[in-house]
């Protein structure tokens, strides 16, 4: 991390400290009381990015330093120093966090993210913007921790399989005895449970078996290219990715062959696998833990060299096939349409019902990918860091981020160059050929500096509780 931190005037008159965030894996955005805070998973040691709404007030200070802070406010301090700051390693943390909630291409235990999540915040409630929180959302949580940590009790129990799991339901439960009221049912159940739980954690934890084969993970290696073509006309079949952005997160699967196709008979059939249940599902199950919300999904058939969409269908959640299904007889004109066209020009769009705007193509599509293959290098990264086959997720995560590093470094006029640095340097360090690296545009220019910094999966960014957990009980090899 540098000594001295950026402090200047954007062009649309706002004033931003810190250096613009690259993004290769996609950035988080965290609202506070002073402003909006980036936070790029990918380059967790470097300093946050924090765009001022207003004034610098008190969480600047707290961040940044009092030096940045009257730097910010106009005064003539050349070269503020960047000063170690608690708070904002856990807002690094947080950003973390809430990009798995959204991002994870594996299947991670939701319910430990949001606790995990929730901790932070309340412990950060004075810096968070309160129109985006409240301290008192992990009060929702309360039964589902304390049946946890009656679960956790059993000598037998996969609670008990990761120290890091224990960590967070108790932190869980120490939070919400802050916010509840003394002497009161709850909060006596509460603090019991507290009090058998710290007791359980300081006997020590069974642990998970460090020789057990992983399966391989189809979310995070490359795949072969996409398969389109059709047999007797008129027949076409295909399949492809699901664009993240454009679906509620965990909606359907992430690895790049998640939507498969066909048109037979003037038909259009379309099967979208589902997001991959977690593997400690049936352990969190509780009345009180929120479920996965996955909306409805359409699916919309496209040429790409024809504007508007040639069909639309509306998928079906099928649970007894793990797949969203959907079929849609297709109007004799669209069937003449298609046989006018090259096969490699159809593609299906699958999105949230009710979303209007195309899906994107052509450059967007490949930077589109691009983030797809940096989130899952970044994802093999950090469940490598979580000590369990790290020789082969390592291996894993550098086959992904030289994908994503390649797409990058193929959109025109260099626009993709920094993204593409980022993507390779963290591969290098996958692969044990050098430091790790960090890369960020300096003023907003397209022109890369890299700068040395920490394992990028240590420190505040180190292995949430679902990613160990996970890393303990992954898919087995057969």
């Amino acid at each position: 991390m540098p000594d001295e931190i950026e402090v200047r005037t954007a062009p649309d008159g706002a004033i931003v400290i810190g250096p613009e965030p690259v993004g290769a894996a996609g950035l988080v955005f965290i609202a506070l009381t002073d402003g909006v805070l980036v936070v790029d998973p990918m380059a967790p040691h470097d300093a946050p990015q924090l765009r001022l709404t207003g004034e610098p007030a008190e969480t600047t200070e707290t961040l940044f330093g009092t030096a940045v802070a009257d730097a910010a406010r106009g005064v003539g301090v050349p070269a503020p120093e960047l000063v170690a700051s608690p708070e904002r390693d856990a807002l690094v943390r947080l950003g973390i966090l809430r990009w798995l909630h959204e991002r994870s291409p594996v299947s991670l235990d939701l319910p430990l993210v949001v606790v995990e999540q929730l901790v932070l915040e309340a412990d950060l409630t004075e810096l968070l913007d309160p129109d985006h929180h409240t301290s008192l959302a992990i009060l929702d949580w309360v039964p589902a921790l304390i049946e946890w940590s009656g679960r956790a009790r059993g000598t037998d129990s996969d609670l008990r399989r990761t120290a890091e799991v224990a960590e967070v339901i108790l932190a869980g439960l120490r939070t919400a005895e802050l916010q509840l009221e003394p002497g009161g049912r709850l909060h006596t159940d509460v603090v019991h449970e507290i009090e058998l739980l710290t007791a359980i954690s300081a006997w020590g934890l069974s642990g998970a078996d460090p020789d057990g084969a992983w399966a391989v993970l189809d979310e995070l290696r490359p795949q072969p290219a996409d398969d389109l073509g059709h047999g007797d006309l008129p027949s076409w079949h295909g399949n492809g990715p699901v664009d993240w952005d454009r679906i509620p997160p965990r909606a359907t699967a992430r690895h790049e062959e998640a939507v498969s196709w066909s048109i037979r008979g003037g038909a259009l059939s379309v099967v979208v696998d589902v997001f991959p249940p977690a593997p400690h599902a049936a352990v969190l199950a509780a009345p009180a833990a929120a479920a996965d919300r996955t909306g409805r999904l359409q699916a919309t058939l496209y040429a790409s060299s024809w504007p508007l969409p040639l069909a639309s269908i509306d998928l079906e959640l099928r649970a007894e096939s793990d797949a969203w299904m959907g079929t849609h007889q297709l109007d004799p004109a669209v069937l003449q349409h298609i046989s006018r066209i090259a096969e490699t020009a159809l593609f299906i769009d699958v999105h949230a019902r009710g979303v209007r705007h195309r899906a994107p193509i052509g450059l967007a599509a490949d930077r589109a990918s691009a983030a797809r293959w940096a989130a899952r290098g970044l994802s093999a990264l950090r469940l490598a860091a979580a000590g369990r086959s790290r020789d082969y997720l390592l291996s894993t995560a550098s086959q992904a981020l030289t994908r994503a590093a390649t797409f990058y470094g193929g959109l025109p006029n260099g626009v993709g160059g920094p993204e593409a640095q980022q993507c390779r340097a963290l591969g290098q360090w996958a692969t044990g050929g050098g430091a790790p690296l960090n890369v960020w545009r300096p003023n907003g220019s397209a022109e890369a500096d890299m700068l040395p910094v920490l394992d990028p999966s240590g420190g505040p960014a180190g292995p949430s509780a679902a990613e160990v957990w996970y890393a303990a009980d992954a898919p087995r090899s057969e």
